[in-house]
């Protein structure tokens, strides 16, 4: 498992503008093992918030906008 600081090449169409609550973007990596052997990766976006000390895989928060407030997550979730 690794927890490396986000980079902003990496995976920028869902990490783009974090709210400013929002203190690091890190890419949490998982490497598992089927019980036949397989070896797979799979690579998810984690947070901190300011104040808190656990990281969160993602946040949901009202946000205003031109025409009032909205519902908002961040990271955005990447369409399969």
């Amino acid at each position: 498992m690794a927890a490396p600081e986000h980079d902003v090449r990496f995976l920028p169409n869902i990490l783009n503008d974090p709210p400013d609550f929002v203190d690091k973007v890190y890419t949490l990596t998982l490497q598992c093992e089927t019980d036949d052997g397989m070896i797979t990766s799979v690579t998810l976006p984690m947070i901190t918030v300011t104040g808190k000390t656990q990281g969160y895989f993602y946040t949901i928060f009202v946000k205003e906008t031109d025409t009032g407030t909205a519902t908002w997550m961040y990271p955005e979730m990447p369409l399969p």
